[in-house]
């Protein structure tokens, strides 16, 4: 079963947007009993929702009985466009959406904007130690191909060379620190 259809204006006669803050609030409704206008109407529309059971969040709204991740929602409220591609969250955040910090991205721009994966063993993002040769290899992932960045005596190099690579891979989408 595919979602329902949603667009630009049946969400406005629904949902009120403050880019600023990112919180959609329901609108008053003259199409629904007023015990829902009593419970709903100017509150805050949604709930946070984890897809992975873990450390991830979203913020979820229920339109039509449907889920719809409000990153979304916030893209076809400003833009009249559902989005193309995935959206990313610049702070990592998935709860923070404001217009400020949600942008378009491709798969790999979203990929690149993550953290160290939950199996790392030194907690570093294109890091890890080669026991063969005792020292830590960097190395990053561009267009499904990993490259090899080089050993290093110590993960903080490593990490350093594997964040120069990002930069220049990935622009403004690699993670800072």
């Amino acid at each position: 079963m595919s979602a329902p259809a949603l667009n630009q204006k049946t969400l406005r006669r629904l949902l009120r947007y403050d880019p600023a803050t990112g919180v959609f609030a329901w609108k008053w409704r003259t199409d629904v009993c007023s015990s829902w206008n009593t419970r709903y109407a100017n509150k805050r529309a949604g709930y946070s929702w984890t897809p992975d059971g873990g450390k991830t969040h979203y913020w979820v709204i229920r339109i039509f009985d449907w889920p719809f991740y409000a990153h979304r929602l916030a893209i076809l409220y400003v833009t009249g466009e559902w989005p193309p591609i995935t959206v990313d969250h610049a702070d990592r955040n998935g709860l923070n959406n404001k217009l400020s910090n949600i942008r378009l991205a491709s798969r790999a721009e979203n990929m690149a904007n993550c953290g160290a994966f939950k199996n790392s063993k030194t907690g570093l993002r294109g890091v890890s130690f080669h026991k063969r040769v005792n020292k830590y290899r960097a190395t990053i992932t561009i267009n499904g191909r990993q490259l090899f960045l080089g050993n290093f005596d110590n993960p903080r190099l490593a990490y350093a060379a594997y964040q120069q690579a990002a930069r220049a891979a990935f622009g403004k989408f690699a993670r800072s620190e």
